[in-house]
């Protein structure tokens, strides 16, 4: 669907508007104060035109005057599940607008547009200028994304942190826990997507079907993630899914945990394995962005620190370059177009790093890692 306001500006997919990829990744790099990786023809193309359920296309919603483009909100179509039932949805990435049409409504018309075409969207890292919009437009904010960690080598991380005499206290007290003891198998992350089907019975989530699962993860153009099925060691009931990113920063490693499967109940399970491997591969700490209270509240119960209410160990977010910022997380806003209460109900909400472009990697990343950037 394409929009034009009285002011001639058209609002609608790039590929209704007929504004190519190319447009786009260079409208990006001339006005993003930094340069990212969505103006790299390779990151782009895998971005958006290869997810699953964009079909090729390129369904950024434009705003576009006389063949330019005003703003551009960077979008993937992507099926959300509330209570079992498919919503048409769409995760909401990366939002600029030039700053020759700043004040002419251009974000309110691409936020419309956006309204028109789904049914429940969300996006992360809004800014303070652009909030308004998001507001008075229906969304809410969910103002700290919850982020958790657990230190497993407190003097790696220490000049990467702002430590209290309670921070370290904790990591001596959280050092053990009664852990189940488990087996774990490296699989292709999508097969795990019969685990994330199984959650769609106790969360609202957006979907994590074989074709998401590989998209994201098994064919990410920079990140080699890795995805582990773990069991109860001997047999058993339960089962868990995991996914990592192992990172480094001079010398200290540390793991990125962007999903774990299953049931509530077997969270304990993904808990065993993560703390595992990590003590077995010297990583120093360990973090997950999830909003899910269910699956969170074993974290909080076996030591994981909690950014938003541990002040007492403040661990940096950013990694490329290194950067300890207050908070350590960003910010989340949501919206349903008749299902606000239900999307509402974060604790069933799950929401983790693997979604919304929430593990991107930045220029810095390319540099450090000699990538090419193309």
């Amino acid at each position: 669907m394409i929009a034009t306001d009285e002011q001639r500006v058209s609002f609608g997919p790039a590929h209704a508007l007929g504004i190519s990829a190319e447009e786009v990744r260079a409208f990006y790099e001339n006005n993003w104060p930094r340069r990212i990786a969505l103006s790299l023809p390779r990151f782009y193309c895998w971005q958006f035109l290869d997810a699953p359920e964009n079909g090729g296309k390129d369904w950024n919603c434009l705003a576009v005057r006389d063949g330019q483009i005003l703003g551009v909100m960077g979008l993937n179509r992507r099926s959300f599940k509330m209570r079992g039932e498919t919503i048409r949805a769409a995760e909401l990435t990366t939002w600029v607008v030039a700053e020759a049409a700043r004040g002419l409504g251009v974000g309110r018309g691409v936020m419309r547009s956006i309204q028109q075409l789904h049914d429940l969207t969300v996006g992360f890292g809004i800014s303070d200028a652009a909030l308004p919009i998001y507001m008075t437009s229906g969304y809410r904010r969910l103002k700290h994304i919850p982020r958790y960690f657990r230190i497993y080598d407190i003097e790696a991380v220490r000049q990467y942190a702002k430590i209290e005499r309670l921070g370290e206290r904790l990591t001596r007290h959280w050092s053990t826990w009664p852990r189940p003891e488990v087996s774990a198998t490296a699989v292709k992350a999508e097969a795990l997507s019969e685990l994330g089907a199984v959650m769609e019975r106790s969360h609202n989530l957006y979907i994590r079907d074989a074709a998401h699962l590989a998209w994201r993860y098994d064919r990410h153009p920079v990140y080699r993630y890795e995805a582990f099925s773990v069991s109860p060691r001997g047999g058993g009931p339960g089962r868990a899914g995991v996914i990592l990113r192992r990172d480094e920063i001079d010398g200290m490693r540390f793991l990125h945990v962007l999903d774990v499967l299953g049931t509530p109940e077997d969270v304990p399970l993904a808990l065993s394995f993560i703390d595992a491997f990590a003590r077995e591969t010297g990583q120093a700490f360990a973090d997950f962005y999830c909003t899910a209270s269910a699956v969170t509240r074993h974290f909080l119960a076996t030591g994981w620190f909690s950014c938003g209410d541990d002040d007492c160990f403040q661990l940096m977010h950013l990694f490329y370059p290194p950067e300890l910022r207050t908070p350590q997380t960003t910010s989340m806003v949501y919206w349903a177009n008749d299902r606000m209460a239900e999307l509402s109900s974060l604790g069933r909400l799950y929401i983790t790093k693997q979604d919304l472009d929430l593990d991107r990697p930045t220029l810095a990343f390319y540099e450090k890692h000699a990538l090419r950037s193309e």
